[in-house]
C-alpha cells in the first residue's frame, strides 16, 4: 500500500526552497561555530593583529583563485562531486585547526575558504536548476532567515566550548555538522537540470566573462553591494573578537558581541517588507 508522506516532510526531502534553506543552515552551523574561534587562534599564534590581517588577506586571494577553478572542476567531473569535495574540505579544515600550530592554521584557513567557495558556487547552480523564476526572489531571504539562529548561537558557543570545555570541542562539533550537511545533500539526490543545454564550442575564459560583466552597469552595482556587504561582515567577524581580547573583555565576550550582531539577521523579513 503506498504511503503518502505529509506535505511538510516532502518539502524538506525534495529539492526546493525549504530544502536549500535547511542545507544552508547546516552549513552555517559548521562555519559559525568557528567564526570567532579562528581569528582568536590566529591572534594567539601570531601575537599581532596586523599579522592576522595579512594572513586573512592572503587567504582571501586563495579563495579568489579557487572561485575561478570551481567551474573548471564542475565541467570535468560532476557538480555533486565538487560539492562533496567542498564539504570534505570543511571537515578537513576543522581537523587542521585542532592541531594548534601556525602551519596547520594557515593551511586550515586556506582549505576552509576553498571548501566554502566550492559549496557556495554549486548550491547557487542547483538553486538556478531547481527553483522557478517566480520563487527565486524568496530563496535568499529564506536561506538567511533559517540560518540566523546558527549565526546567532554559533560564534559565542564556539568560543565558550574552546574556553570552558576543551580546545578541540568546537572543531569536532563543526566537523560533525559538516558531515551532517554532506549526508543531507546526498539524501536530497540533487541532480543537474536535464533541460539545461550544454555549451557548444569554445567556453569563454574567465577574463572574457569579466569584461562582459563590467560592461553591464546593473551587474556591477550588484557586485559592489555584495562586496561591500561581505567586506563589512568580514571585518566584523575578524576584528570584533580581537578587539574584545585586546580591550580586556575576554574571548567569550568577543564571541557574544559577534552573536548579538548576527541576531539582527532575524529582522530580514522586516527589511524585505521595507524594500
Amino acid at each position: 500500500m503506498p504511503v503518502r508522506h505529509p506535505i511538510g516532510l516532502r518539502r524538506f526531502s525534495a529539492p526546493g526552497t525549504e530544502a536549500f534553506a535547511i542545507l544552508f543552515t547546516i552549513e552555517s552551523l559548521s562555519r559559525a561555530l568557528l567564526a570567532s574561534v579562528i581569528p582568536l587562534d590566529a591572534l594567539a599564534l601570531l601575537g599581532d593583529a596586523r599579522k592576522v590581517s595579512i594572513l586573512f588577506f592572503v587567504v582571501g586571494f586563495v579563495g579568489l583563485a579557487g572561485s575561478f577553478a570551481v567551474p573548471w572542476l564542475v565541467r570535468r567531473t560532476a557538480r555533486r562531486w565538487v560539492y562533496s569535495f567542498g564539504a570534505v574540505l570543511l571537515i578537513g579544515a576543522s581537523v587542521l585547526f585542532s592541531v594548534g600550530t601556525l602551519p596547520a592554521q594557515v593551511l586550515g584557513m586556506s582549505v576552509r575558504v576553498l571548501g566554502v567557495v566550492s559549496i557556495s558556487i554549486c548550491v547557487n547552480l542547483y538553486i538556478m536548476d531547481h527553483i522557478s523564476r517566480r520563487d527565486f526572489s524568496r530563496v535568499e531571504p529564506k536561506r538567511i532567515f533559517y540560518s540566523a539562529g546558527a549565526w546567532t548561537v554559533g560564534p559565542v558557543l564556539g568560543v565558550y566550548l574552546a574556553n570552558e570545555v576543551a580546545v578541540w570541542v568546537p572543531y569536532a562539533v563543526s566537523a560533525a555538522f559538516g558531515g551532517l550537511m554532506l549526508g543531507y545533500f546526498w539524501f536530497l539526490r540533487l541532480t543537474d537540470n536535464p533541460g539545461m543545454a550544454k555549451p557548444v564550442g569554445r567556453i569563454p575564459r574567465p577574463w572574457e566573462n569579466v569584461r562582459r560583466f563590467i560592461a553591464q552597469p546593473r551587474l556591477v552595482l550588484a557586485w559592489l553591494i555584495a562586496v561591500g556587504r561581505s567586506g563589512w561582515w568580514g571585518m566584523y567577524f575578524i576584528y570584533t573578537p580581537i578587539y574584545a581580547v585586546q580591550s580586556g573583555l575576554g574571548e567569550v565576550a568577543g564571541g557574544l558581541i559577534v552573536s548579538i550582531g548576527n541576531a539582527f539577521l532575524f529582522l530580514i523579513p522586516v527589511w524585505g517588507w521595507c524594500a
